[in-house]
């Protein structure tokens, strides 16, 4: 393990939505006013103001699934514009980018394809439906430069330099062109993969970080826009995960499943009638400390074409900055050694006799 830290910082996007109701520009641009009209350059001049004013610089970026809008090859275009400009922006490497899929990453034209080439081989088509991936999985093999692997679509990153592993868990399993396949799901093998994985992480020496799309709180069977088996994910990986973190819902809360604390950011980019009246777009920094979790919530302003703070997220609806007490084990205040002193020469002469 590397050198002690005290905290760490994320930057924390969720349903950037690249596509037909993404709000902001196209990353590809080459006017140079426009380019001020996108999530990237709205994020950037919104991060330069939280490094300045309130000492915020994260050390790595997690997006809580629905990059694109129909997981389409031109959405992924910008979906990796937007996470290698970041990374040239906050000075990081791709492995400290951590990303997950979410419904609307499905390429459901490919997958209803798929299908059309098992009838016509006379086959049956295998879940979780591989091709519904396609273009997920190429940017990730492009951004990452390894597969997103077929026998294990999910991921898990481990950071040492940051003290941080990161469980990105892929909730996309069951979704595909079919009807009644709208909803979240894990699936045991995967939670038992996770489970199998994070049992060789100490916890003393590293912070485990959960990411999924789906919101796990209100995850009644009935209610196809949840986490189906949340009760699952909460018994099998429950006491494996520090902090879980979530998209989907668009609309930013913090909750717990059991004992596992929860945070959600909403929409980052998603235009206004296709999310909830009165929710703007948002995103969120965390920095996890030795003592707890400090959480900037922020929401987007169009009038002014800016962020601002977001005091939706504080329990009396008068902050934009809070403060949770939490216990993150591998976090450890830094100390600076004393430099020893030097012995005059009168005392070394005497310790010599």
């Amino acid at each position: 393990m590397t050198a002690e830290r005290d905290s760490v910082t994320l930057l924390h996007l969720s349903d950037t939505q690249f596509g037909r109701n993404h709000r902001f520009g196209n990353l590809q641009t080459a006017d140079e006013d426009l380019k001020f009209e996108t999530l990237y350059k709205r994020l950037e001049l919104d991060l330069d103001g939280l490094k300045k004013n309130q000492g915020v610089k994260p050390d790595a970026v997690v997006v809580t699934g629905d990059l694109a809008e129909w997981g389409r090859k031109s959405e992924f275009e910008d979906v990796y514009s937007l996470l290698d400009s970041l990374c040239t922006y906050l000075q990081i490497p791709r492995q400290h980018v951590a990303i997950v899929p979410g419904n609307h990453d499905i390429n459901r034209d490919a997958c209803a394809a798929y299908f059309s080439t098992c009838k016509a081989d006379q086959e049956d088509p295998k879940p979780p439906y591989w091709p519904k991936w396609r273009h997920y999985a190429n940017l990730f093999e492009r951004f990452y430069g390894k597969p997103f692997a077929e026998a294990q679509p999910w991921s898990l990153w481990e950071m040492p330099e940051l003290r941080l592993v990161v469980a990105g868990l892929n909730s996309t399993m069951a979704e595909s062109h079919l009807d009644g396949s709208h909803y979240g799901q894990v699936g045991e093998n995967q939670l038992r993969w996770f489970e199998r994985e994070l049992a060789r992480c100490s916890r003393d020496e590293c912070v485990v970080l959960g990411l999924v799309h789906h919101n796990v709180i209100r995850g009644a069977s009935q209610d196809d826009e949840n986490l189906r088996d949340s009760d699952d994910l909460q018994r099998i990986l429950g006491g494996s995960l520090d902090l879980l973190l979530h998209g989907h819902t668009h609309n930013a809360r913090a909750e717990r499943l059991g004992e596992l604390r929860v945070l959600s950011t909403g929409s980052a980019a998603l235009l206004a009638e296709q999310r909830p009246a009165e929710v703007p777009n948002q995103y969120q920094c965390l920095r996890l400390t030795t003592t707890g979790i400090e959480r900037w919530t922020r929401r987007y302003d169009a009038g002014h074409k800016r962020w601002i703070g977001d005091t939706r997220c504080s329990e009396h609806g008068d902050k934009w900055i809070t403060r949770e007490t939490a216990s993150f084990k591998a976090f450890r205040k830094t100390t600076t050694p004393r430099p020893r002193r030097r012995r005059s020469s009168r005392s070394r002469t005497r310790a010599a006799i």
